[in-house]
Formats: structure tokens, C-alpha cells, sequence
């Protein structure tokens, strides 16, 4: 039985564990800064003040005092002043990894990101409506101390994945979400993944083989048959709900006043969303309040749900997202479980010290190892 892939949504599942466990910090000694400095570079550092330039920019990386990184380094490992770190979300990331390690038939793992430096005139959605995800950029503005802190944390998990041999990969015009479809499809078309969100637009890229575990309280996983039983739909047919009712989170309105519950017992009803039209214009939906929002607006309803529908569904399949993801410079180590066994030490996860779990991390690294001949994508 082949092992199933681990395809990892990076931003959500981050932010999941960035809140659960953002308490946690440790004191560094400056002679220990090494082991857990970035390799890769990324958007910033897990150190106070020092600021890394996305990787493939070519541009120059500083500090925010305008001096360079090996210069601030420099002077912090002078000194004997330990340096805090934040390593919550590095913790929830590896007791993550070794709990599904553990628990499931894992083989190789992949992290898919948004867009490392926001570019508002390649975002593919944001082609469809400039207004996509504008009030998440606001709440990012009102809530700075946050979101500079997440990415200082994503900065340290960049550097241990990294380490750990497990793939990163990003875009420029595409979400990680439409990543995480384009590799159960298309570079792992015939082994069962699981899709690591807590992103119900994954349901669509659910199939016979592919499956998605949802974070958080409400969680669990969602293949074929488990989604049946909870919906009544079948997996395609959730576009066509995401159409009917948008999704708050992404700023991407659907039709006013259809929330995602009456969306699910419209498409049950109907079958499709040209179903739901058909049946509100004879008059035969069962839901009489959606058939008159529906009615009312039909002309309007009907612009909405084109304009949103290129909103919620992936781009898994996309010619562009392909040529970008092979363009892109990919890097990953070869699985160093000496070096990981020193970052646990550095940042005191005791917890992951026992023979058990670092058995368990030795695993993960050995079947991160590329095959030769793979394809050109991998």
C-alpha cells in the first residue's frame, strides 16, 4: 500500500498553531544562535529586529537599523546576553508532523504557501476582484504586533523544515490552497494524499484517493465517504455552495442573505446552482425565503455568482501555476537528524527528545528523500 502524502496548507495551518501555542518562547545562548538561524532565506527572522528579504528577490538582506544581517548577528553572538525566542508555532508544527508521523501511513510531505511577497498585480483572484481579501490586509494592519510576530515564527519553521528535507514551495500569482490541489493531482496523481487546511474550499479537491484533515475543534478528516455523510453532496458540488454563498473570510460575496447552511440544502435540493435558479423561476424550491431573495435579484444573483465562483474555486489545474512552480528556485536539505536533534535541544522541546520521537523525526526525514530520475516538478 503506498504511503499517503502529506500536503500541508503552511498559512492556515501556521496561524492554527501560532495561536495555540504563541505563549511559548525561549532563551537562546548567542554561541547557539547558528543551529536554528535561517538557512533559506525568507520575510523575516526569528531574532528581535532583523528582518530577511524574500527568497529569489535579489534584494539586499538587512536589519531594520539599514545594516546587514551578518553584521547584527555578529554583534548579538559578542555578547553573553541570552535572546529570546518565540517557538510556539515551531513546537506545534513538529508535534504536529509527529503525530501524523505516528498516527497515519505519512510519506513525503510538502508545504505550500501564499505568495511570499504580496504582489497585487499577479494574484490571480485579485484579477477577478480587487477587493479580494482587502479587509484581512486591515485587520493584518490593526493587529502589526501579530503579524510580524507570525512571521518570525514562519521564519524559524522555514529553516527547520528545511533542515528535515521536507519541500516548500510557493508562487507568485497562486494560492496554497490551489498548490495543495495541484499536488494531489498532478505530481502525485496516483497516491492517496492528505490535505492538511482548515479551509473548507478544500473540499472540492476531495476524491477517491484524496482526503482533507481539518484543524481545529470541528475538525477531522473528509474523504469521499465522510464527506457524504456529513453534507449529502458529493465533493464537486461544493463549488457550486461556495458560489451560492461566498466566504466572509475572503471578502468574496454570493448572494445576499444565502449563508453556507442554506447553500448545502439548496444544491441538495437542486443538484447544481443552475438547478437552484431553474426550480426559484418555476417556483418550486422548498426553502421559500432563499426562492424569493433569488427571485428578487435574479439578474444581479446571477452576475454575483460568475464574479464569486472564480473566487472559491482552485486553480489546481492551471497551465500559469505549473510554469511558476517550476520556475521557481526550490530548495530543501537532505534530512540532517543530527542538526534537528540540536535545534530541539536549543529550543528546549524536551518532549521530542525521547527515543521514540526522534525515531519518529528520523522517519519523516528518510522519506523525504528524493528519488533519482523524479520528475522535473518534484
Amino acid at each position: 500500500m503506498p504511503k499517503t502524502k502529506l500536503i500541508v496548507d503552511g498559512n492556515l495551518f501556521g496561524r492554527k498553531m501560532f495561536y495555540k501555542f504563541r505563549h511559548l518562547s525561549t532563551k537562546v545562548h548567542p554561541k547557539n544562535l547558528p543551529i536554528i538561524l535561517p538557512t533559506v532565506k525568507t520575510k523575516s527572522s526569528p531574532i528581535k529586529n532583523v528582518t530577511i528579504v524574500n527568497e529569489g528577490t535579489g534584494d539586499e538582506i538587512r536589519y531594520k537599523d539599514g545594516g546587514r544581517i551578518e553584521q547584527k548577528i555578529a554583534d548579538i553572538m559578542v555578547g553573553n546576553e541570552p535572546v529570546s525566542v518565540m517557538t510556539g508555532l515551531a513546537f506545534g508544527t513538529l508535534r504536529s508532523l509527529i503525530a501524523n508521523q505516528r498516527d497515519r501511513n505519512i510519506g513525503e510531505i510538502v508545504f505550500c504557501f501564499d505568495p511570499l511577497k504580496r504582489d497585487r498585480t499577479t494574484s490571480k483572484r485579485l484579477e477577478i476582484d480587487k477587493d479580494y481579501k482587502i479587509s484581512r490586509k486591515e485587520d493584518s494592519r490593526r493587529k502589526k504586533k501579530d503579524t510580524s510576530e507570525f512571521y518570525a515564527q514562519l521564519s524559524l519553521v522555514h529553516n527547520i523544515l528545511y533542515i528535515m528535507g521536507i519541500r516548500q514551495v510557493w508562487t507568485k500569482s497562486f494560492e496554497a490552497d490551489d498548490l495543495l490541489q495541484f499536488f494531489c493531482q498532478e505530481i502525485f496523481p496516483n497516491d492517496p494524499c492528505l490535505m492538511l487546511t482548515s479551509d473548507h474550499d478544500l473540499f472540492q479537491a476531495i476524491s477517491d484517493k484524496d482526503s482533507v484533515l481539518i484543524i481545529g475543534a470541528k475538525g477531522g478528516v473528509f474523504g469521499k465517504k465522510e464527506f457524504r455523510k456529513k453534507f449529502k453532496l458529493r465533493p464537486k458540488q461544493w463549488l457550486d455552495v461556495m458560489t451560492l454563498c461566498g466566504c466572509s473570510g475572503d471578502d468574496v460575496k454570493g448572494i445576499p442573505g444565502i449563508g453556507e447552511d442554506t447553500a448545502i440544502a439548496l444544491i441538495q435540493e437542486a443538484g447544481d446552482i443552475l438547478g437552484v435558479f431553474r426550480k426559484a423561476k418555476l417556483g418550486t424550491l422548498s426553502d421559500k425565503r432563499a426562492m424569493n431573495i433569488i427571485i428578487k435579484e435574479i439578474d444581479n444573483d446571477l452576475v454575483i455568482t460568475k464574479k464569486t465562483r472564480g473566487l472559491v474555486k482552485l486553480y489546481g489545474s492551471s497551465p500559469k501555476l505549473r510554469k511558476e512552480l517550476i520556475n521557481l528556485k526550490k530548495k530543501r536539505g537532505k534530512g540532517d537528524l543530527q542538526r534537528i536533534k540540536a535545534c530541539l535541544e536549543v529550543l528546549r522541546f524536551k518532549s521530542m527528545l525521547g527515543d521514540k520521537e526522534l525515531g519518529i523525526l528520523e522517519n519523516i526525514m528518510k522519506n523525504q528523500r528524493r528519488k533519482k530520475n523524479a520528475n522535473a516538478s518534484n
